[in-house]
């Protein structure tokens, strides 16, 4: 393969149809030629995202050309501090994976090859990461796949931390391997996120403390319009990016600010945005809003919905992803940069009202903007709101401040989100107005171009000091010691976990600074949840929750929400946001004030359970409520809403998952459905499925559940059917997706579920595969063979201890004589599904409760010396063994097994005979466990030896799909 740095526009031309500006050029061939800059300082509208193009194609130059020790990440991931509407990195994402998945020939089919030959699945992934959802990881398939990643400070930091919030503490491992190792780091606004800076150098520099450390790249590189003057000089725009046409009138388009003080309370400022939209908004135009807090966003919102006049719509960053897609899809060619404005001449007025969720990533494209008084940084983001494009040329802005928050020049006044750079940036611009009616902020006028003025210092130095004192406050990380790793790495199984800040550093103070960034929980809405909150989890895990349809919340606020003391939304729609509670002791009690209405923390079928007092609810987790509570609406947000809409169909048809029908009569269903919202679990009869297929068929016309009617019809006699845990109603799966041949399923190793497949997979034919596949991993990613062997030797071991016969009982739904004759398993399609099932199975077939095999499978591969004798490092060997299902970081789980019967496994299995009897013991302090953990971590680094048990268990997950 041939792949040439001087082809990179061509690339850039094939994928966007147009060439790239001069810097991009310049940084792919600066990046190609040494390294990544530190540093990238770009003003917004300057197309910052294209950093995207130049990783893809830095990756696959180096592939190409076969670069050993290769430099360039397979991981590509673009950080961002903000609750985003929309993603416009995300859909850029999309279009560079789909250009080189369809490419036909030239430039793109010799990258796609190139990045091919890395060993991923297919040349590119992309992935928007925004919050971790039980078997929702997709994005995570192999280690050795080039991917594309957009995503959050706290969803990326959380991870390399081994605090991955809202996953289970058994997937920390995985995500944190893979993002401390061959993973370049792009933090967007990087002068907003200062402290996550700050901690990706102390984890770039303790990665390599290790006596062998693992040898895959990993870079940080920053960007931002707002310069801190840490580091080395920056990348930035020369001359010939100021000459290029397209580029030059986004930079020159002038916007002219008027400066205004009005009352403080939100109706007063409500009202006076207000009367700035009768100048502003008129027929064809779209007027932004933005405000500092979501109370304010929404009170907006109401006064506009009852005036005339003109269309009112809401963004904030908390509202379900479904929400924010129908709202998009319905206003895009009003709102977004590339639309035709002569297609909306005459039409009624658009006024969107958004917080900062729009200030990085929104491709919004405005004719006029209106905006509360933030910091000059916050301010510069919202500017890039308007005119995006620089086709209007000059466009008007309205700044509003709160008359209590001026203060004076020499004392400013102090606000909750922004600090005292509020007051500070308004009087820098009201000095720099002078006694102008306006004072044009444009990018050429604020920052100046060859030969132009500028309302900011020429000098770098004297630019940064001048605007360092106007930029967001960002408190300084504390410093991250060596012992804080330790902790972190301790991952499972809990008590060992601990999430109090006491025992386990708190990752919101290595991420956003002290006091800032309050970590978040997800809420998700079902109808279908009866009156006792302990048949909440059965029910769920009949149709386990997805991100789309998801809303972010912060913890503290899901709280007092919970408990009813919630008094109005006077937050901000920043992650950074000063937080009084976002490290709050968990053990507080906000509920002695009020009445906790109960949540179901959801962690898979096995590891859900009802949070029943506030203090149950840990940062991360993925909250379910019934639909009764309310709390939201199609606008996201809303504590005043009685009722909420169950989404969870659409939401899963979106995600490609599996099926699922649910029939209950809290939901609309077509009438030739209805009756069986009615089904009582004692009325079964053996014909059921027979009985259904006549009322599937009548309503595969029904617009909101015809689709899934019809998979399940395909789907033929592979349809489950499950009685609602609480008395009536039926759900109907099937392993069939929308837009997707085959039956694949979810895969996940977080629970007792990985036993289950499509169809049934001997014991031997499963580790031979994990095993192939797991060295395949290791070659690709260029490590050692010898590592290589150890961790294919795990992987050949792994899963023996599934031979215990209780097991392969419960495999057969809890039947032994089935077991028995159909032979040693590793999966089985009679694994139940639902959380009821499966603990019946599990008693009949007298497995213990909390059984785990992986423990089995150590003394099983400790009984073959001659076996572990191939090991090149017999420690790793076991502890890949133990840990591949989270467990053993630093203690192995206790098991209430007496009298387990002997095991045996032939030499026709793996190689070898296997053979013990008795309990483990692994869980005792003195079984070794606990001793080769920390020998290993000490061997190959905090994220290194994540790394090597991520490896193991991404194979394990492929081969059991």
């Amino acid at each position: 393969m041939t792949l040439k740095p001087s082809e990179f526009p061509e690339f850039f031309r094939a994928i966007h149809g147009v060439t790239p500006f001069p810097w991009q050029s310049r940084l792919a061939a600066a990046v190609l030629e040494g390294d990544w800059p530190e540093t990238i300082s770009l003003p917004t509208a300057s197309g910052k995202t294209a950093v995207l193009d130049i990783a893809v194609f830095a990756l696959a130059c180096q592939a190409a050309g076969g670069t050993v020790p290769r430099t360039m990440p397979r991981r590509i991931v673009l950080v961002v501090d903000r609750r985003i509407v929309v993603d416009e990195s995300y859909r850029r994402a999309l279009r560079i994976r789909d250009a080189l998945l369809q490419a036909k020939g030239g430039v793109l089919k010799e990258a796609a090859a190139a990045l091919l030959s890395l060993g991923g699945e297919s040349p590119l992934d992309a992935a928007q990461l925004r919050g971790g959802l039980y078997r929702e990881n997709r994005w995570a398939r192999t280690p050795t796949q080039p991917t594309l990643l957009c995503s959050t400070v706290d969803q990326v930091g959380s991870r390399l931390l081994h605090r991955g919030y809202g996953l289970s503490s058994g997937m920390w491992p995985i995500h944190a391997g893979l993002f401390g190792n061959d993973c370049l780091i792009v933090l967007d606004e990087a002068h907003c996120s200062e402290p996550f800076r700050q901690t990706l150098e102390w984890i770039a520099k303790y990665r390599a403390r290790a006596e062998r450390p693992i040898s895959t790249p990993f870079r940080v590189v920053t960007m931002t319009a707002t310069p801190r003057g840490h580091g080395a000089a920056a990348f930035g725009l020369n001359e010939a990016d100021y000459a290029q046409p397209d580029l030059a009138a986004r930079l020159a388009a002038k916007k002219l600010a008027c400066l205004e003080v009005c009352d403080g309370k939100d109706e007063k400022f409500a009202q006076a945005v207000e009367g700035h939209l009768k100048q502003l908004a008129r027929p064809g135009t779209t007027t932004l809003v933005v405000v500092n807090r979501v109370g304010t966003a929404r009170a907006i919102r109401e006064r506009l919905r009852k005036s005339k006049g003109a269309e009112a719509v809401l963004f904030t960053g908390r509202s379900r992803p479904l929400d924010r897609d129908h709202l998009l899809e319905r206003w895009r060619d009003r709102l977004l940069a590339g639309r035709d404005r002569r297609a909306a001449a005459g039409q009624v007025p658009l006024v969107a009202v958004a917080t900062q969720c729009v200030e990085v990533g929104a491709d919004f494209d405005a004719d006029a903007l209106i905006t509360e008084c933030c910091s000059f940084d916050a301010l510069r983001q919202r500017l890039g709101r308007l005119d995006r494009l620089g086709q209007v040329g000059e466009t008007p802005v309205v700044i509003l401040i709160r008359e209590k928050q001026v203060g004076k020049p020499d004392a400013p006044e102090d606000d909750p989100i922004y600090g005292d750079t509020l007051s500070r940036t308004w009087h820098w611009l009201s000095a720099k107005r002078g006694k102008a009616a306006a004072i044009d902020l444009g990018v050429v006028a604020l920052d100046g171009a060859p030969g132009k003025p500028s309302l900011l210092p020429a000098d770098p130095a004297a630019r940064v000091a001048e605007v360092a004192p106007l930029a967001a406050l960002s408190a300084d990380a504390p410093v991250m010691f060596p012992a804080y790793c330790d902790l972190w790495v301790q991952t499972g199984p809990e008590p060992a976990v601990s999430p109090e800040p006491a025992v386990s550093p708190e990752p919101a103070i290595f991420l956003h600074g002290p006091r800032r960034g309050e970590p978040e929980v997800r809420l998700v809405w079902r109808a279908d949840l009866g009156d006792s909150p302990e048949t909440w989890a059965d029910t769920v895990s009949l149709c386990p929750p997805v991100a789309a349809e998801s809303l972010p919340l912060p913890i503290g606020l899901a709280r007092q929400w919970l408990t009813g003391l919630l008094d109005g939304d006077s937050g901000g729609d920043l992650e950074s946001a000063l937080s009084d509670s976002g490290t709050e002791d968990r053990r507080r009690q906000p509920e002695a004030l009020g009445h906790f209405r109960p949540a179901l923390r959801w962690l898979g079928p096995e590891g859900s359970a009802p949070a029943l007092v506030s203090g149950d609810i840990r940062p991360g987790d993925t909250l379910v409520v019934p639909a009764r509570y309310g709390g939201c609406d199609p606008e996201g947000w809303n504590p005043n809403a009685s009722e909420t809409m169950d989404m969870a169909d659409d939401a899963r048809w979106v995600a490609r998952q599996p099926a699922v029908l649910r029939l209950h009569a809290a939901l609309p269903l077509p009438a030739s459905l209805s009756q069986w919202a009615e089904f009582q679990a004692e009325e079964w009869p053996d014909d059921w499925l027979e009985q259904l297929r006549p009322d599937l068929q009548a309503a595969v016309s029904d617009e909101r559940v015809g689709p899934v009617c019809a998979l399940l019809l395909k789907a033929g006699d592979r349809v489950e059917g499950h009685p609602y845990p609480d008395g009536k109603g039926l759900v109907l799966s099937c392993p069939l997706r929308p837009q997707a041949d085959g039956a694949i399923l979810d895969f996940t190793d977080e629970d007792n579920t990985s036993a289950r497949a499509a169809s049934a997979v001997t014991l031997r034919d499963h580790l031979a595969d994990v095993a192939e596949r797991a060295r395949t991993f290791l070659a690709a990613a260029g490590l050692p063979q010898q590592l290589a062997g150890d961790v294919a030797l795990a992987a050949r071991l792994h899963d023996v201890g599934k031979a215990d016969p209780r097991f392969q009982a419960w495999m057969a739904g809890g039947d032994p004589v089935r077991a028995r004759r159909r032979g040693l398993l590793a999966k089985s399609a009679r694994m139940p599904v639902s959380r009821a099932a499966m603990i019946q199975a599990r008693q009949r077939a007298g497995y213990p409760e909390g059984g785990r095999h992986e423990l089995l499978s150590v003394r099983l591969a400790e009984s073959a010396p001659d076996l572990l004798a191939q090991a090149h490092d017999r420690d790793l060997v076991l502890h890949l063994i133990e840990s591949h299902h989270g467990q053993g970081r630093p203690f192995a789980p206790v098991v209430d097994d007496v009298r387990p019967p002997g095991v045996f496994v032939s030499a026709s299995v793996v190689g070898a005979d296997l053979r013990h009897a008795g309990p483990t013991c692994l869980e005792r302090l003195d079984s070794g466990v606990a001793d080769r953990f920390w020998t290993l971590v000490r061997r190959y680094g905090w994220w290194g030896l994540s790394y090597l048990e991520s490896c193991l268990r991404l194979a394990d997950h492929r081969a059991s799909e």
